[in-house]
Formats: C-alpha cells, structure tokens, sequence
C-alpha cells in the first residue's frame, strides 16, 4: 500500500494479517519436496496495526539442514508482541523458546541410540559407458572400470525443549520469567528438573522421579510393588515423586517448600495413595525417595492426604476419601455413542463404603 507504506494486507472484520518478509526459512533436503517455509511472520491487529502486532521467528540455528536434522525449521522459537503508540510500536511481552538434539550434534551420527535407516545406491559404470561416454575423447573412458556406491544414513531423535523465557516490559520496567529443563535420556525424554527464574522472586526448581528412576526394586511390600508394576507396564510417564525448592537467586541455600509422593496399585497402574510434605518457610533436612536395600524408601516427613481404596476392571476410581475423611464412592456405566463407546460415572454416594451401596437399572443407554 504506497500510502501507508505497508504491504498488501488481507481485511477480515477484525484481524488483518499477512506474512512478512516473504523469506525462504530452508528448503527440503529432497529437491522434488521444495518446500519453503517463513523465517518471519507478522500479525497486524486492525488496520495499520492500530490494535498492535504480533511478530513470530521460526527455526534454530544449528538444528537446520544440511546437517539433516528436517523439523527444527518449523520450530517456534520467537513470539513478539507490541501495542500501537502513535505512528509506531512498543514491544510489551517477547517469549523465547531454546530445543536442544537428544544427543550433543558433534556425537550424533556416532550415537547407536538413534533411530537410522541405511540407503545406497550405485551405477556399474562398466554396463552404462556407453552411454556416459558420449561427450568424451573417444581414445579414453570418462569413467574406469568399478561400480560407484553411494550411501546415506536417514537417522532421526528427539527435539527437547531447553529454555523458555518470558519477558514483560512494563513503563520501563522489565519482568523476567526463565524455565531450564534438565532430562536424563537413558530413563526417559521427560524433564527430571525444572527450574524457574522470576526476576522478582528468586529462583524456583521442581525435580521430578519417574518409575524408571529406582531401580534395584526387591523388596514386595505395597510401596515396592506399586513402583515394580509401573516399570512392568511401561508406565514410565507418571511421576512418582514430584519436589519444589526454593533457591537464591545465585542457586544456592536450597530449601524444599513442598513434595508429593504417588503409591501405586500393584496390579493395575494406577495410584493408592498420595503423601504430601508442604512447609512455606523451607526444608533442608529433606531425603528424596530411593531404592535402600532393595525397597522403594521415602521421607518419613511425608504425610497421608489422599487415598484410592477400590478400582473396577476397568481402571475407574469407585472409592477415594481424603485421610481421616468421609468416602465417596461413584457407581460407572458404559454410554453407546455414533462415535464409539465411553465410560461415565452414572451415581455417587458420600459417606459409604463401596461395598454398602448396591443399585441398577440407572439411566444409561446400556440398560
């Protein structure tokens, strides 16, 4: 638009929106794909961006082909946003995304833990020189005698989310909020810490613990069992233990503030009971669970808070109370739908045991 100054925009009743610049972010490593993607896009919210803009960035560098890692280029790792002052823009909240390769890039094509697939392919150059020798000194081969062989390795792994930030900027002060993400891959590609940076209140760190981080289980009682049955099931997703500490700003003088400790059923994976350990002020004297002697050990500051007394067949909760409380029991049909079948609770009773209460013939479709 010559009289704005503006590109050609695209009117809807209360967004307009266009891509700028039009750049290429990379292009298909596969030539017949060629795909092309923007390195920028821009949001304008009304006309001229009178209700300010959004700006994204996509692709990091050092994940980008020809390295061969395809996807990181549709990655989001920048969203601006700025309101309208006058005849321009003030940034007023930027969020930045970091994602790091499962494994460190120098090792990678080394690593046999990532997934690859082996290619070739090759021409006997003995079979087609005739051809290939066409626009050559008919005295001599372009091409000796041997069969050329070209291999490539296809490999893929994981892209993990490394830091997230968020900054408000606010009459001219700025307001920081930083998430690190720490994971041990061997075990699983969930995060095993997560530490919070708010520069106004210090530093913040959850550490979780999954199934797959207590090994050497031999013990049987329920704790043990429960644990054991999870990495049985491959349930190695579900935390069992989940930590907050409260630090300084520099990281140091570490105190927990809260945890919550899972105990799971030994046949179905599912939970039995939750502890809970909450202190405002901060702990230093806290023991995170581990396996001793065989066993699934925790702290003993840990508290009873919840508890899962029954399943059925299918894994629906039918009793749960909270400790030194009263039940609630729930009653669960199968409803019959175009799209499929789902389970629903149909009744509820307070202050029962599951095996008090007895009743059919309630208004499911199945009945």
């Amino acid at each position: 638009n010559p009289s704005t100054g503006f590109p050609a925009q695209l009117v809807c009743p209360s967004i307009e929106t266009y891509s700028q610049p039009y750049l290429n972010l990379y292009e298909s490593f596969y030539g017949i794909e060629n795909k092309e993607r923007y390195a920028n896009v821009k949001e304008y919210y009304g006309t001229n961006g009178i209700n300010g803009k959004v700006e994204y960035k996509y692709g990091q560098t050092g994940l980008n082909p020809p390295t061969g890692f395809f996807g990181a280029e549709d990655l989001l790792t920048e969203k601006s946003t700025y309101k309208k002052v006058d005849t321009g823009f003030v940034l007023i909240t930027k969020d930045i995304t970091t994602y790091s390769l499962l494994n460190d890039p120098a090792n990678f094509f080394n690593n046999a833990s990532n997934s690859r697939e082996v290619r070739t392919w090759g021409i006997d150059f003995e079979l087609e020189k005739e051809e290939l020798n066409g626009s050559c000194n008919p005295d001599n081969y372009c091409f000796p005698k041997q069969l050329f062989q070209q291999t490539l390795f296809f490999m893929s792994s994981p892209l993990l989310v490394n830091m997230q930030k968020n900054t408000i900027y606010s009459d001219g002060v700025t307001l920081e909020t930083k998430q690190t993400f720490e994971y041990d891959v061997n075990k699983n590609l969930l995060p095993k810490s997560i530490t919070t940076y708010d520069s106004s209140k210090g530093r913040i760190m959850e550490v979780v613990k999954y199934s797959t981080d207590f090994s050497g289980i031999t013990a049987s009682d329920a704790i043990s069992a429960g644990v054991n049955n999870l990495k049985g099931k491959h349930v190695i997703s579900e935390p069992v233990e989940k930590s907050t500490y409260r630090l300084n700003l520099d990281s140091t003088n570490s105190r927990l503030i809260s945890s919550s400790f899972i105990s799971f059923q030994s046949s179905l994976p599912v939970m039995s009971k939750i502890f809970a350990i909450e202190n405002s002020s901060g702990l230093t004297g806290f023991t995170p669970s581990g396996v001793t002697s065989g066993a699934v050990v925790k702290d003993a500051l840990y508290k009873e808070r919840a508890l899962f007394n029954g399943y059925n067949g299918f894994g629906d909760i039918t009793e749960i109370q909270k400790k030194d409380d009263i039940k609630s029991n729930y009653v669960w049909d199968e409803w019959a739908t175009d799209s499929g079948a789902f389970r629903l609770p149909v009744a509820s009773a307070i202050n029962a045991d599951s095996s008090s209460i007895s009743y059919t013939s309630f208004e499911a479709n199945t009945k």
